[in-house]
């Protein structure tokens, strides 16, 4: 730069170097509304326009950025617009077809009005998608084809859900008592998601405490989160989802010596669930907590059964003890049907008469060759003794002339449903005479399980 001086008095005469500086826009803010990530919202961004556009060719862009990526603008024009609070002839709302770059976080469109330099304007933007994940450090550049450098607005914040948020639901819903079990907590987040968010699961008495070591009961678990327990409560720690996203809790993850033991009452146990969705929220309980698994008796069919003695002598009065064992869960006024094959006494419940049978603390019925005892109470593990031919001689139960292997029909339910036909499913036998005894089969529907290998036979 020269300085000359004319005519005899000083002037100054400035003189360019030729280089030309890029303009920007000034006063950038933002402010969206709803601000839960994921939701549609509307963007309300106000700038002041230092250089003039021109109609229908002037451009303003939008770029957005911030620690969570995913902002998405809309791409129908009649979404945008513009209100010019300095000279209302500039406002209108914008008629062609925006231009959507970088997945979507850069919009420019073309402004349908003169904007005079100077001008505040005020761009409304509806339907624009916020990022996913929430994030406060988010902010939009603003330029235009008058004003190309690009300046960023202060930081705005796209939230998380509102703690307590979400849904929550246990599989199985149904477990058996005294059993060592792997229930599975699916917890799908809300609008907005989590960010640093936190699951607290808190097991009923009765249940196993949890653990995060393997191999020990109520053993949890999950994945891409942090796990700890205290008392009966898991707390899942580090849970960042999108709206939408799940979170799996194993409560006895792998079973066996791992598993949650349920407790040994039947009924229905509550987990109380609650929620946070950053680490500066406050644990509030979800609205589909309690999440409640049912309790339950053994299912029907369970148990094993024990016949004594295994082989007795043709056409002779015997008595045949049938102990029946309860599976984990027990039963309550369940019921047991014994059908004995044809050969044999027919049944009775009144002593001195062949084929009388009994079962201390149940009650006994006949009909035909059916034993049916009900009533029957028993914890896991708890025994129940039928007595076919109870007392022996004239009350005993009178075995066929034919030698061979005789099959009582067995089947057991646990409460006080129907039990299933007799019939329908084979049972332990009792050999007569000197033939082998087959090894039984296991009862098919609601009919008791028995052990694979059988007793071996007694002579005859």
């Amino acid at each position: 730069m020269w300085w000359l001086g004319l005519g005899g008095a000083l002037g100054l005469v400035a003189l360019g170097s030729g280089r030309a500086y890029a303009s920007s826009v000034a006063s950038v803010s933002v402010s969206i509304s709803p601000s839960t990530a994921g939701q549609s919202s509307t963007y309300t961004v106000s700038f002041k326009a230092t250089t003039g556009l021109s109609a229908g060719s002037g451009t303003v862009t939008f770029n957005a950025a911030g620690s969570e990526s995913g902002t998405v603008f809309a791409a129908v024009a009649a979404n945008y617009v513009i209100v010019d609070s300095t000279h209302s002839t500039g406002s209108a709302t914008v008629s062609a077809t925006p231009t959507l770059a970088n997945s979507g976080s850069q919009v420019s469109f073309v402004v349908p009005k003169k904007i005079t330099a100077g001008d505040s304007l005020k761009v409304t933007v509806a339907g624009v998608t916020n990022p996913p994940l929430a994030s406060s450090t988010q902010s939009i550049s603003v330029s235009t084809s008058a004003d190309t450098t690009a300046v960023a607005s202060p930081a705005y914040a796209v939230t998380a859900s509102p703690d307590g948020s979400g849904t929550v639901s246990v599989s199985p819903s149904a477990v058996t008592a005294s059993t060592p079990s792997t229930l599975s907590f699916s917890y799908v987040a809300a609008a907005g998601g989590t960010s640093g968010g936190t699951l607290n699961i808190t097991a009923p008495s009765g249940w196993s405490a949890p653990s995060t070591t393997p191999g020990t009961p109520g053993y949890s678990t999950a994945p891409g989160a942090t796990v700890s327990t205290s008392g009966q409560t898991i707390t899942v720690s580090n849970v960042t989802l999108a709206s939408g996203a799940t979170l799996s809790v194993t409560y006895g993850a792998g079973g066996g010596s791992s598993g949650a033991l349920s407790p040994a009452a039947v009924g229905s146990s509550a987990f109380t669930v609650a929620e946070r969705s950053s680490p500066s929220g406050t644990l509030k309980s979800l609205s589909t907590s309690p999440a409640s698994v049912s309790v339950t008796y053994s299912p029907d069919g369970s148990g094993s059964l024990a016949t004594s003695p295994t082989s007795v002598t043709d056409a002779t009065a015997s008595t045949l003890s049938f102990t029946y064992t309860a599976a984990a869960g027990g039963t309550s006024a369940g019921a047991l049907s014994i059908v004995v094959p044809s050969g044999w006494s027919a049944p009775s419940t009144t002593p001195a008469t062949p084929g009388y049978t009994t079962a201390p603390g149940a009650t006994v019925s006949t009909s035909g060759q059916t034993i049916t005892v009900s009533g029957v109470t028993l914890s896991g593990g708890a025994t129940l003794t039928v007595t076919y031919g109870a007392g022996g001689g004239s009350s005993g139960a009178l075995s066929p002339a034919t030698v061979g292997t005789s099959a009582f029909t067995v089947a057991e339910r646990s409460t006080s449903s129907p039990c299933p036909p007799a019939g329908s499913s084979p049972s332990p036998t009792a050999p007569t005479g000197d033939r082998p005894r087959p090894s039984p089969r296991r009862p098919r529907g609601r009919s008791a399980s028995w052990p694979r290998s059988a007793p071996p036979p007694l002579a005859a």
